[in-house]
C-alpha cells in the first residue's frame, strides 16, 4: 500500500513550520493547499489535524489555521505516544541518528503463559522479535514483540529493522488503526543491563503496547524497555 497522500502533505508542512516559514502567522488556506498539492479538501484536513495533534498548529473558527510558537522541549528527544510507528515516533527533525538491530527472530505457538501475558489466544502462531534501537550510537530501547505470523507472512530481518508496520500496510493491505498503551516503571532485567546504558540505574521505563488492524484484529503485543535517560514524552492538548 503506498504512503497516504495526507502524510506527504503533513511532512511538507511540518518541514516548513520547523524552518520558520510561517513563524508568527497562519498556514495557507485550504483552497491554496488543495491547489498546491493537487488533492481533496479532506486530505488537506487530515494533514492539518495531525499537525494540530502534534502541537504545531491550531484551527481557529473564522480565522484559519494558526501556527503556534515553538517551545523548546525539556526532553532530549521527542516521542509521540499517538504515533503507531515505534522508533519512527521520534521527531523527524531532531538531529539524531537512529538504528535498529534484530537480536532475536523466531516463530512459536502461544502457550497458556504467553496467552496470559500478550492477550493472544492459546494455539495461535506468532513471530517473536527482539530489537535493539540505538540513538547516535548509544543503546536506548529494547523492543520485545509478538506478532501474529499470518499477518507477517514473508517478513525478513531487513523488513523488521526497517518497519514492521510499513511491511504490513505495503504487503498485506491491512492498516494499523489503534493501540492500547500502558506506561510503567520496572526493575531492570539482566537483558536490560547487558544491552542498555543504564548509568547505574536499577530500573527502566516500560511501554506495553497492544495494536489492532482495521479489521479489529489484535495482531501485536510489544513490551518496550527504555533507558531512564530517554524515558520522556511530550503530548499536546487543544480545546
Amino acid at each position: 500500500m503506498p504512503k497516504a497522500k495526507f502524510c506527504d502533505i503533513h511532512d511538507a508542512l511540518e518541514r516548513e513550520i520547523v524552518r520558520g516559514v510561517y513563524s508568527g502567522g497562519m498556514l495557507p488556506t485550504e483552497a491554496q493547499l488543495v491547489e498546491r498539492f493537487g488533492c481533496s479538501r479532506n486530505t488537506v484536513r487530515r494533514a492539518i489535524k495531525q499537525l494540530s495533534d502534534e502541537g504545531y498548529v491550531q484551527s481557529i473558527r473564522g480565522r484559519g489555521v494558526v501556527v503556534l510558537d515553538d517551545i523548546p522541549s525539556p526532553a532530549e528527544i521527542r516521542l509521540d505516544l499517538f504515533n503507531f510507528s515505534g522508533a519512527q515516533a521520534i521527531s523527524h527533525f531532531a538531529e539524531h541518528k537512529t538504528l535498529t538491530k534484530t537480536l532475536t527472530f523466531t516463530k512459536s505457538i502461544v502457550d497458556e503463559d504467553l496467552a496470559g501475558r500478550t492477550g493472544f489466544p492459546k494455539g495461535e502462531s506468532v513471530y517473536y522479535l527482539e530489537r535493539l534501537r540505538t540513538l547516535d550510537g548509544h543503546p536506548w530501547v529494547i523492543d520485545s514483540s509478538y506478532f501474529l505470523s499470518d499477518v507477517l507472512q514473508g517478513l525478513t530481518i531487513e523488513d523488521a529493522e526497517r518497519s514492521v508496520y510499513r511491511f504490513i500496510e505495503e504487503r498485506s493491505g491491512f492498516r494499523v488503526v489503534a493501540a492500547r498503551r500502558v506506561l510503567t516503571i520496572k526493575r531492570a532485567t539482566k537483558r536490560d543491563r547487558t544491552y542498555l546504558e543504564l548509568d547505574g540505574c536499577n530500573c527502566v521505563g516500560v511501554i506495553l503496547n497492544n495494536a489492532f488492524l482495521d479489521t479489529g484484529r489484535h495482531f501485536e503485543f510489544t513490551e518496550t524497555h527504555y533507558s531512564p535517560e530517554h524515558f520522556a514524552f511530550t503530548q499536546f492538548f487543544n480545546r
